[in-house]
């Protein structure tokens, strides 16, 4: 009652199913993998016996054939919903995003329309600086208090980006001449990254690299 919070919005149900669908087709990525890795260990050893070998590989075509049949599915479902096919088809003219990252954007963040501002993303996902000061000295860092799942997924894309999207390469230039390089950069280039990902949804209007220029 102090604080007098404004009510959040209700759930969108084509986005949460979108969501439930990709997390386990991720998830059934993720169980194929740690199956792979086990399989080449298993062969490694002499010891190992044949049924479990044979065992492996079967869970391995399993998870496969479900993953592909969960990929079936997320298509089936964009397509059978017009305003996720055509947000999906904006993001897709990011340089830098493909479906497996404009996937992830449509089901995890939060809907533009619902957002303060393009900033709302980055902060979301942990990826916003914040100011820390120690006595009189102050420096920016960044805040890393949004979701690390989000940061680890969408890593690979500002990587590409940073490569193919002049916006995103002349924005982490601008830092770079202030000093943030490495991993920082990667992150300042998830930050730009975002951000367009946003405008281009916000507006409606597929990735144009003339007006991101122009943003700071």
């Amino acid at each position: 009652e102090r604080e007098d919070l404004a009510a959040s919005p209700a759930p969108d149900e084509a986005q949460e199913r979108l969501k439930s669908l990709r997390r386990h087709r991720q998830w059934l990525e993720d169980e194929a993998q740690a199956a792979r890795n086990r399989l080449e260990a298993a062969e490694r050893s002499p010891w190992t016996p044949p049924g479990v070998l044979r065992s492996l590989r079967k869970v391995i075509r399993d998870l496969e054939g479900q993953a592909a049949k969960a990929d079936r599915e997320l298509g089936e479902m964009v397509a059978g919903d017009e305003s996720l096919s055509s947000r999906l088809s904006l993001l897709l003219t990011v340089p830098g995003v493909g479906l497996k990252t404009a996937l992830l954007i449509l089901s995890e963040l939060p809907r533009p329309e619902e957002s303060k501002s393009s900033h709302s993303w980055p902060a979301f996902c942990g990826v916003a600086p914040r100011t820390v000061q120690s006595g009189k000295t102050s420096y920016g860092v960044l805040s890393r208090t949004g979701r690390p799942d989000l940061r680890a997924h969408l890593y690979m894309a500002a990587v590409v980006a940073l490569r193919a999207t002049p916006a995103v390469a002349a924005y982490v230039a601008r830092l770079a001449a202030r000093g943030k390089t490495g991993k920082r950069a990667v992150m300042a280039a998830m930050h730009k990254l975002l951000r367009i990902c946003f405008g281009v949804l916000i507006t409606r209007r597929p990735f144009d690299p003339q007006i991101h220029l122009s943003y700071p």
